[in-house]
């Protein structure tokens, strides 16, 4: 009777017949994939930075975290404000807090600058944002180009390092 109960509850509900999907494998490298996630550094009650991703593939051996379509805000120290990052990837160093941003990076400060390179680094000691390709700064009516940059966090001072050029464009925006 038991058994016949059994194969008639097998063959009637197609829930018990259904397998649990299978987990996907990490790469050998990676020890913990997590989705959306925020990382930020907050110093003397203010923040420094946040970081947040829609990926992070964490290797413990190497200390780094790979972020799918980092969003990195970094907040100035002496005057209010801050500037907004995007790219395609990011990696995060785990003991240096050193941020590497690359795929196409596109940064916006509060007073309307907008900034486009290929790969940004934050070092996160110096506070300071460097990058060493071409970049593309519009700001209202000018836009600088050159190769190189450097943003200092604690000031909020930009410098383009070799072979700038700039075009201004009269009147308003």
């Amino acid at each position: 009777m038991i058994v016949m109960l059994a194969v008639t509850l097998y063959l009637k509900l197609p829930e018990f017949r259904k397998r649990a999907p299978a987990v996907s494998r990490l790469p050998r490298n990676i020890d913990i994939s997590l989705r959306t996630v925020t990382y930020s550094e907050t110093r003397d009650g203010r923040k420094k930075w946040v970081l947040e991703a829609q990926q992070a593939d964490v290797a413990q051996k190497n200390n780094l975290i790979y972020l799918t379509h980092p969003h990195f805000v970094v907040y100035l120290d002496q005057q209010p404000g801050t500037v907004t990052m995007t790219a395609g990837r990011a990696i995060y160093d785990i003991k240096t807090r050193d941020v590497t941003l690359a795929d196409k990076v596109s940064a916006t400060s509060d007073t309307g600058m907008n900034v486009e390179t290929e790969e940004v680094f934050f070092d996160a000691g110096r506070s300071l944002l460097t990058a060493e390709d071409h970049v593309k700064l519009v700001h209202r009516n000018a836009t600088v180009e050159g190769d190189g940059m450097e943003l200092h966090t604690i000031n909020g001072t930009v410098k383009l390092l070799r072979n700038v050029s700039a075009t201004l464009k009269p009147g308003g925006r």
